[in-house]
């Protein structure tokens, strides 16, 4: 074998469970290629701290590393990966029978394509990473059982969430939840979201014509971070401490009403296993101010060589 006894490490996010998906495949991997694939996966905050350190060092500790779909223009387009084009034409390098085109397209767009000379993703041809084992978006999260008997319909409007919330709060169910901690995807998704979907752009004017401003401080930026704190008291009591997991863990268990949160967590709370709502969880975009249209960041992950890695 070409790679017998080559060790290979990568940097991963260990979330979102894709490492023991991963996991699962190691020995079959060896047994067709030879490589040692040595996972490390902390969770996304460190896992971003370590990204940079390891992308801005005079060399990286990881032959590849996961990084976030909406950190591509900052990672990517800062020249930290490898174009991977001649490692994708070259015969002895990637198998022709290896289908380059079974990427979903979107896919690739997100976290792949990269034109360096505009500094646009998704454009041109060069390659620069491949997606991850998975992607998706932020979407409405819900549950039917408590909305039927309120005679609620899923909310299509921030007001309408804002009245489920209060509707349905009690001892026993928090009317919704959020990312309070100071986690990542507290701007990503809970603020975002709402800053978007009520008109908000991140940015204004043109680069090229020194107008370039950051609008956080708009009145829809700070209008979406009001929206947040005005549902602080139909929220759980420490949500100021939930990140990921204890949403996930607080909308399974049957403790919440309502959340917009990561599509990927659809895999634990539909799972009957192990979520207590299983078959009274609906799902629907998020939503919207009014006039607006329902959107959110699209999430998902590529996976890319670091330009600095060991050329042994």
């Amino acid at each position: 074998m070409k790679y017998a006894g080559t060790e290979i490490n990568i940097l991963m996010t260990g979330d979102e469970n894709d490492h023991r998906a991963l996991d699962d495949l190691l020995p079959e991997m060896k047994a067709e290629t030879g490589i040692d694939l040595v996972v490390s996966a902390p969770a996304l905050g460190p896992l971003i701290e370590k990204t940079l350190q390891n992308l801005k060092a005079e060399q990286s500790s990881f032959e590849l590393i996961e990084y976030l779909g909406f950190l591509t223009t900052q990672q990517v387009g800062g020249g930290y990966f490898m174009q991977l084009n001649d490692f994708i034409d070259d015969p002895s390098e990637t198998p022709p029978d290896w289908d380059f085109d079974d990427f979903i397209p979107a896919a690739m767009r997100n976290v792949g394509y990269y034109d360096m000379a505009t500094g646009t993703v998704g454009k041109g041809s060069d390659v620069y990473g491949v997606p991850g084992l998975h992607s998706g978006s932020v979407i409405y999260f819900y549950r039917k059982d408590l909305f039927e008997e309120a005679g609620l319909q899923p909310a299509s409007t921030w007001d309408e969430f804002m009245a489920a919330a209060q509707a349905l709060h009690s001892d026993d169910v928090a009317g919704c939840s959020f990312i309070g901690a100071n986690d990542f995807s507290l701007a990503t998704v809970d603020w975002y979201t709402r800053f978007v979907t009520t008109g908000g752009s991140l940015m204004s004017g043109d680069p090229n014509e020194g107008n370039f401003m950051p609008q956080i401080n708009s009145p829809e930026g700070v209008g979406a971070l009001q929206m947040l704190i005005d549902l602080l008291p139909y929220a759980p009591k420490n949500v100021t401490q939930y990140g990921f997991a204890e949403n996930v863990d607080g909308f399974s268990t049957g403790r919440i009403a309502q959340m917009i949160f990561w599509s990927t967590i659809a895999g634990p709370v539909l799972n009957e296993e192990n979520s207590l709502v299983a078959d009274v969880t609906g799902t629907a975009p998020v939503p919207a101010g009014p006039g607006q249209t329902p959107r959110a960041i699209q999430g998902g992950w590529g996976v890319g060589i670091p330009a600095n890695i060991d050329p042994a």
